[in-house]
């Protein structure tokens, strides 16, 4: 991935808001699946794996500017 155009500040704010959206998404999960009958749900399904992932990449974005 690439970030080209970006100075350090601006990927540390992407960081940032993809921090709290995952915060949000694991609230929501976690809130979601104690009601009776919607614990099939999975972090899968808040795209929870895939902020990880690019929070990984924003760690290394960040580590190469």
């Amino acid at each position: 991935m690439a970030f080209e155009g970006l100075d350090t500040s601006e990927v540390a704010l992407l960081a940032e808001g993809l921090h709290r959206l995952r915060e949000i998404k694991v609230q929501a999960h976690e809130e979601i699946v104690k009601v009776p009958g919607h614990d099939r749900f999975t972090p899968r399904d808040f795209g929870i794996p895939m902020i990880d992932s690019l929070l990984e990449k924003l760690d290394v974005a960040q580590a190469n500017l």
